[in-house]
């Protein structure tokens, strides 16, 4: 690709070939069952070796949302996740040739993801019954729901312009919030204040795995020159947590979370999973704080021991 992202098969310059490709069907390992689409290694890949670079140019954001819509339209108090599910709709349903085609043609459906709050009331309801996560699930699919609505309301109907009725519709909106919920990583950088929600291409294709100790990073990057001047960039970067072999899936960690969380928002639940205590927080994705953010930016704390058994929580896999 020519828009930074380090992909390249060949070596060149004294750089080797790009250690990783991506494959339309994985299997998880211990299990040997299908996790969707992931990332693959195309030859050997060493212990910290950079898997995967990404610029920032690429992510979206809340500030890509504001440089696309304006700064009335996405206001501070709109919350990043309304914010990056504006423009992700904007990019995939009204826009003719968007930069980030490549990357919106890669994005599983609703269905795909399999996430327990987009699931149908009589299924939460007849699948998730004795669990704590089907009151999870009914209240985050209501508030996805309200929220749409809301923005809606106070946003969309008063821009139709830009905002066309037949792209932004419930069914588009909850789209957006699938592949957020499953794929969106917070980010933060040495030399600025706090962290920010983005959706990183090619990246967020990584699969989950409880023992992976790799994360996602945002570093800077560059030389500082005469008279104070400094040519830095910002990128996204994977390194590799241990050796892997040739065609040997890659996985990244996602954090400790619970099968029910995993169920919730990623749409898959494992086999093997430590963690058995439902900690769920979500920052101000929804609710009224959509428009206006709630201080300690958390829309829900729940906790709950994990109750249900795997097949009561068996759903489709994550892409």
């Amino acid at each position: 690709m020519n828009n930074g992202v380090w992909v390249s098969e060949k070596a060149d310059w004294g750089r080797q070939s790009h250690g990783v490709s991506m494959a339309v069907e994985t299997r998880e390992q211990a299990e040997n069952e299908i996790s969707g689409r992931g990332l693959v290694a195309r030859r050997d890949v060493n212990l910290y070796e950079e898997i995967a670079r990404v610029p920032l140019k690429m992510l979206l954001t809340k500030d890509s949302s504001r440089a696309k819509f304006g700064a009335n339209i996405i206001s501070d108090d709109m919350s990043e996740y309304s914010a990056i599910a504006l423009q992700l709709i904007h990019e995939r349903f009204v826009e003719e040739d968007s930069f980030w085609t490549p990357y919106l043609d890669v994005l599983p459906s609703v269905q795909d993801v399999g996430a327990s709050f987009a699931w149908e009331e009589d299924e939460i309801k007849t699948l998730l019954v004795g669990s704590p996560l089907q009151n999870m699930s009914l209240f985050l699919r209501t508030r996805v729901r309200e929220d749409f609505q809301e923005l809606e309301d106070d946003v969309l109907s008063k821009h139709r312009d830009t905002f066309p009725a037949n792209a932004f519709t419930l069914q588009n909106y909850i789209w957006a919030y699938c592949n957020l919920f499953s794929r969106a990583v917070r980010l933060d950088f040495e030399d600025t204040p706090g962290d920010f929600v983005a959706l990183v291409p090619y990246i967020d294709l990584i699969n989950h795995s409880p023992t992976s100790q790799t994360y996602i990073q945002g570093i800077l990057e560059g030389v500082e020159l005469l008279f104070g001047l400094v040519e830095k960039e910002r990128y996204i970067i994977v390194r590799a947590d241990r050796y892997y072999a040739k065609y040997e899936q890659i996985y990244i960690s996602y954090g400790p979370k619970s099968n029910a969380q995993l169920l919730l928002l990623y749409g898959f639940c494992l086999e093997r999973n430590s963690q058995t205590l439902c900690r769920s927080v979500y920052r101000t994705c929804l609710m009224r704080t959509t428009m206006r953010m709630r201080r300690d930016g958390t829309l829900l704390k729940t906790r709950c021991k994990q109750q249900t058994s795997h097949s009561t929580e068996s759903a489709s896999q994550k892409t």
